[in-house]
């Protein structure tokens, strides 16, 4: 009869969750190592292993919402949850989340997040307890030629940490929202920057809006505005300041869901949230649909 064990990671076993974690998502050691060095910790890795072997991890990094009275709720963003293909349909993911749960919330913890890899997750992990609460407005733009010397009432420059986190919570003020650490912030400006794109305030008459960018594909092929947060009149202009400081052949934006459209768009479910504690879900759903943090996707 097998053995199976629930169980925090240790700092020695990084090797083994190296492996299983390119097993799984086929990522390089270069990025893995990279983001093992930033959130790595023994209490915030939690692995299944059955007679000895490892077969699945997730990672919880810690987080908060804050809700429109300016309350915050403590939690933990599930990350590279994963089970290796020859132990699949054993149950493991919900094993794996159901002692997450027991261990997080021990630690006083009130919910989780979870962003998942696939569209085709969203059911399952809502059989695990997940609702949907933290979707985005998707829109694919293609690119546009560039205009030397376009006048344009808005300025866009490079953000430090400090000046992202104070614009962007100045424009969800009043509305449920993932608080974005400057630990968050510090880790995806590496993976934007190192793509050839930044964060960055976007200046304008309405005040400071704030643009997280991230090439993805060959040079310049895909634009991903992971984050835009300015006043929606100005959405087209700020666009085209965008397109004409960041080149590419196709833009994926994402705006605010709650804020008007981009015609030919699409909601794109993101980010799930569970409750961890009696009254949490009662205290969060009504102010549905909140804005997600960065899902490092």
């Amino acid at each position: 009869m097998s053995v199976t064990r629930l169980r925090p990671a240790s700092r020695a076993e990084l090797p083994a969750l190296t492996s299983l974690w390119q097993l799984c998502f086929g990522d390089e050691a270069s990025y893995i190592s990279f983001f093992f060095q930033t959130w790595f910790t023994e209490e915030n890795c939690l692995i299944l292993e059955r007679d000895g072997s490892l077969e699945s991890m997730l990672m919880g990094l810690p987080t908060s919402i804050c809700l429109p009275d300016g309350t915050e709720r403590e939690g933990v963003y599930i990350y590279a949850l994963c089970t290796d293909p020859t132990a699949q349909r054993r149950g493991n993911a919900g094993r794996l989340l159901s002692y997450a749960e027991l261990f997080f919330r021990e630690r006083g913890c009130d919910f989780f997040l979870l962003t998942p890899q696939e569209p085709s997750l969203f059911s399952y992990f809502q059989t695990q307890r997940f609702v949907l609460g933290f979707p985005l407005w998707e829109c694919s733009i293609p690119g546009l030629p560039r205009k030397s010397g376009e006048k344009t009432g808005m300025q866009l420059k490079k953000a430090t940490l400090e000046e992202y986190q104070m614009a962007r919570e100045a424009q969800l003020n009043g509305r449920l929202f993932v608080r974005c650490s400057s630990m968050d912030l510090a880790y995806q400006k590496v993976l934007s920057e190192s793509s050839g794109a930044g964060l960055y305030l976007m200046e304008t008459e309405h005040g400071t809006g704030c643009v997280t960018a991230e090439y993805v594909g060959k040079a310049e092929d895909t634009l991903v505005i992971k984050e835009l947060l300015m006043d929606a009149s100005q959405y087209e202009e700020g666009l085209r300041l965008i397109q004409n400081a960041l080149p590419a052949k196709r833009y994926l934006v994402r705006i605010p869901v709650y804020q008007a459209k981009w015609e030919g768009g699409k909601e794109l479910p993101f980010s799930l949230f569970r409750p961890l504690r009696p009254g949490v879900l009662q205290q969060v759903e009504p102010y549905f649909p909140g804005q997600p943090g960065f899902a490092f996707d």
